[in-house]
């Protein structure tokens, strides 16, 4: 009977922990993911960058201020500043990609650095 309960509470607990990290989870895509969130009508990435940059100093301060520490709020604003930098760039480099393709085509080089030589390889 011991081992029984064990069994049905564990199946339990296991259910109600899947269940927490798909709200997290969810939470997390609606304030961080473009397409969910309310930037996603701001038409230019660009913008959408500038204003989430914004929001991530605001919550910086918030945290560091919270926290009580000037010296928190440096390295939590620059982690902050890389992280959604990397994100965004991706997404525009995504986007490009698919708005643009022939933007990543690879061009031919005139000339290859100090050696002289053309395209084709040879010498001038």
């Amino acid at each position: 009977m011991g081992s029984e309960f064990a069994n049905t509470f564990a199946k339990k607990r296991q259910v109600i922990m899947k269940y927490l990290f798909a709200e997290v989870l969810n939470g997390y895509r609606l304030i961080m993911d473009s397409r969910l969130n309310p930037l996603s009508r701001i038409p230019d990435i660009h913008t959408r960058h500038v204003v989430m940059q914004i929001l991530a100093w605001v919550w910086c301060l918030i945290v560091s201020l919270w926290v009580g520490s000037i010296v928190v709020f440096g390295i939590s604003a620059l982690v902050h500043t890389f992280l959604i930098a990397g994100v965004f760039i991706t997404l525009a480099v995504f986007d490009t990609a698919e708005t643009s393709p022939h933007y990543f085509r690879r061009k031919p080089p005139q000339h290859f650095g100090a050696l002289g030589r053309g395209s084709g390889g040879e010498h001038e």
